[in-house]
């Protein structure tokens, strides 16, 4: 069953909040995730390095103004994306061809009235330069001339904010739900993901769980390869494969990029959800849609499989909004959210339930026994009602499971090879535990668990 939730207020709180990778308001932004999920937190200090990754420090804007024959024509101070981030003060006089080379804005439809997310400096603070981010409409409308620019801004050291929130579970094998933090008020990409990963969290927390499983929130990239370097190896070693969620509330289907190799455990799991439980889903290779922290997941050394889910209407611009200060709660549809949730809930159920099939007795079985009551009716041409060749299907499934019960098959496998939704054959193998035909010994899978996605030829039921 689907569960139904209003991510709306969640997801604008969040929003409200000016984040960064390092910003004052980050301890905000975590108290108010406190409310709902306790946190375990980590702090690195700015100008930090590893393998060449380097925090940046704490940046503000003081001052960002254009000015055109004496006149003030745009403030970055007012929209906070006005400026681009990291940008070094300027204070001079430019032509308007020497202006544009610092001007960043987008100028598809779209986006037009727009200030974009120009974020690049962030990530390298080697780089010394200064930009602002108008509108695209504004740039059009600028006339040839000598413009006065005057930008202040400050830096001072600071810290990079991690949290996690961790759910033991019966065994120390950890699944890793991911979300990130830095990209300040918006919504689509991603503090709507962020609120599902919440909501996952908090149903997770409700029940008895066969793994653990573990939230991190933190800025993109910078924040995973410092995490991962801070914490302990022995939690390093548990982790089996995780999940990084963003843009989830767009219009599109939803799209996952597959681990690394694409043979994985969890590419296998999360490839039938998304085939059997969405009413339309992409599955493409690793990187191929959205990235994110997937690529230090799987980097050497750790190679912890790593699946990302989106919605994805074009590479490298997935939703009209992408990356502005239009990407707000408004444009979020609530449904969306609700399948992504399910699409992820749907997917633990998997991980949990899966489970590798061991018979307790010889010979066949007279399925249609009342004493077993597990019989699959087949086309029957003397009844009508029997002519569905799902039917057949099930059929031939009961014709073929007694060969898959030897404790080298899971229910999973079993329901690719023939495929079946996985719930509907495990809900039928259940009642077979129950009449104690066989016993389900739960799958615990690690990270070097390949997927076997083998399936037979069912085109003679079509």
């Amino acid at each position: 069953m689907n569960d139904k939730f209003d991510f709306s207020n969640l997801t604008k709180d969040l929003c409200k909040i000016k984040t960064g990778i390092v910003e004052n308001n980050n301890k905000k932004f975590f108290e108010r995730v406190e409310k709902e999920i306790p946190l375990r937190y980590f702090s690195v200090p700015s100008e930090s390095e590893f393998n060449g990754w380097v925090v940046p420090k704490q940046w503000s804007v003081k001052k960002a103004s254009i000015y055109f024959n004496g006149n003030e024509i745009y403030d970055g101070t007012k929209n906070p994306l006005g400026v681009a981030f990291y940008s070094q003060s300027f204070s001079g006089k430019l032509t308007l061809d020497e202006l544009k080379k610092h001007l960043y804005f987008n100028d598809n439809p779209a986006t037009n009235n727009a200030h974009m997310y120009h974020c690049s400096w962030l990530y390298k603070p080697w780089i010394k330069d200064w930009g602002l981010t108008p509108p695209a409409s504004f740039v059009k409308n600028l006339k040839d001339g000598e413009y006065q620019i005057e930008l202040e801004t400050s830096f001072k050291s600071g810290e990079m904010i991690i949290a996690d929130c961790h759910i033991k579970g019966e065994k120390d094998e950890t699944i890793i739900l991911q979300s990130h933090t830095c990209h300040p008020h918006m919504a689509n990409d991603g503090f709507a993901g962020t609120s599902i990963m919440i909501r996952l969290m908090q149903n997770l927390m409700s029940q008895k769980n066969l793994f653990s499983y573990r939230l991190i929130l933190c800025p993109e990239h910078l924040g995973t390869i410092f995490y991962l370097n801070q914490i302990n190896s022995n939690e390093i070693n548990n982790f089996v494969g995780g999940v990084f969620s963003e843009m989830l509330g767009s219009s599109s289907y939803i799209t996952m990029g597959s681990t690394f190799w694409g043979n994985h455990y969890l590419d296998s799991v999360m490839g039938h959800v998304g085939k059997f439980y969405l009413e339309e889903f992409k599955m493409l290779p690793f990187r191929q849609t959205v990235g994110n922290d997937e690529t230090v997941w799987e980097s050497p050394g750790y190679e912890i499989p790593f699946v990302q889910i989106n919605r994805t209407k074009k590479f490298g611009f997935p939703f009209e909004e992408y990356h502005s200060s239009l990407d707000t709660p408004d444009i979020i549809d609530n449904d969306k959210l609700n399948e992504a949730y399910n699409f992820l809930k749907n997917s633990i159920n998997i991980f949990e339930k899966n489970a590798i099939i061991k018979r307790k007795f010889k010979g066949l079985i007279a399925l249609s026994n009342p004493k077993y009551n597990l019989y699959k009716n087949r086309i029957d041409p003397t009844y009508k009602h029997l002519h569905n060749y799902d039917n057949e299907r099930l059929g031939y499934l009961q014709d073929c499971i007694f060969r898959y019960m030897e404790g080298n098959m899971s229910i999973l496998e079993i329901a690719n090879r023939h495929e079946i939704p996985f719930f509907e054959l495990y809900e039928w193998l259940k009642i077979w535990e129950e009449k104690k035909l066989i016993s389900l010994e739960p799958l615990i899978f690690d990270k070097n668990l390949k997927s076997n996605t083998e399936k037979i030829n069912l085109s003679w039921l079509n």
